[in-house]
């Protein structure tokens, strides 16, 4: 697991259409927003879209890419949480 510190308390997560400005914010500041879930759940049946994380504990930034985040691909990835030893389990 990460070292890193992060203060929940400031955290922001929103989605939006590849290539937009508007982002659909869930949390912020760590909290629920009221944006309707149907609104994100849309935002997340594109074959493209984007992830915001903002931390909120400084300037630094960075981008990731991702080709392949459907519920089989993070399924194999994860294995057997309880067996270490198991290929694709998460500390293995």
């Amino acid at each position: 697991y990460s070292s890193a510190k992060i203060v929940e308390d400031k955290v922001d997560i929103g989605y939006a259409a590849s290539g937009t400005r508007k982002v659909l914010w869930s949390l912020r500041r760590g909290q629920p927003t009221k944006t309707l879930f149907a609104d994100l759940w849309n935002a997340v049946q594109a074959d493209t879209f984007e992830l915001h994380i903002r931390l909120n504990l400084g300037k630094a930034s960075a981008v990731m890419y991702a080709a392949d985040l459907t519920e089989e691909y993070v399924d194999f990835n994860k294995g057997a949480i309880a067996d270490p030893s198991q290929a694709g389990a998460l500390g293995g």
